[in-house]
């Protein structure tokens, strides 16, 4: 009877162990089951932008370069006389807004120089060649490497007020169309209309002794013309040298 009971009793024991087991494969624990990957999306860089460069409203002629202003009169940048002719012209070429019509002058006898001539209307800039007229016929040019004593690389006329809706000025204000006489008298410069007038509107600093008495060694701005010829505003003139 005892042993009976027990063979009776060892099936339920296993049915109730498998119960267990069967439980326990069907859980996971927490520490099993991987959280889901969140990864910080990082702000994107803010493009960068060049602020655009202010319109240029006037051009100052000053004795060793231009004044590029805005319209408050605030210079954006400035343009030497000794820049290579290609950088001075390239950046004219932006400001008045094509490109100028180009010549090549031969010269003229001992009086001046070849150089090659860039114009936008009323505004021109001569790029002289270096050299020298021959001694024994000044219609023949030689060039050389030799010092530009007088003169920087490159050189400005101006025969009116404006260029291309751009002002033309200098820092004293005087413009292509002023009064030359009335200016004159107030600088004690002489002064023929019928003859070679040459008025220095602004001078530069003194670089040297004066070979030309009474005159500055220094680059200037000079208000020219000769005889019959309408006045030109010139830049860069040194009247304190001899010049050829």
């Amino acid at each position: 009877m005892t042993r009976t009971i027990r063979a009776s009793a060892l099936p339920a024991a296993a049915i109730i162990l498998a119960l267990t087991l069967t439980g326990c494969v069907g859980q996971s624990s927490p520490r099993d089951t991987a959280a889901p990957s969140t990864q910080a999306s990082e702000p994107s860089p803010a493009p960068s932008t060049v602020p655009a460069e202010p319109a240029i409203a006037s051009i100052v002629v000053r004795p060793e370069q231009l004044d590029l202003e805005d319209g408050s009169g605030v210079v954006v940048r400035t343009l030497s006389y000794d820049l290579a002719a290609e950088e001075f012209v390239a950046e004219l070429s932006e400001v008045f807004g094509g490109e100028p019509t180009v010549e090549e002058y031969p010269g003229s006898c001992c009086e001046s120089r070849p150089a090659t001539r860039y114009r936008w209307d009323e505004f021109q800039v001569s790029d002289d060649h270096m050299g020298h007229f021959a001694d024994d016929d000044h219609s023949a040019w030689i060039p050389d490497e030799g010092p530009d004593y007088a003169d920087m690389n490159l050189e400005v006329q101006l025969t009116g007020p404006t260029v291309r809706g751009i002002t033309m000025t200098t820092a004293p204000g005087f413009e292509v169309g002023d009064d030359v006489g009335e200016l004159a008298g107030r600088l004690g410069e002489p002064y023929d209309v019928n003859g070679y007038v040459e008025v220095p509107v602004e001078t530069g600093a003194e670089l040297g002794p004066s070979e030309v008495a009474g005159k500055t060694n220094g680059y200037s701005v000079v208000i020219w013309k000769n005889g019959a010829e309408g006045f030109r505003l010139v830049a860069p003139v040194n009247i304190g040298v001899a010049r050829n």
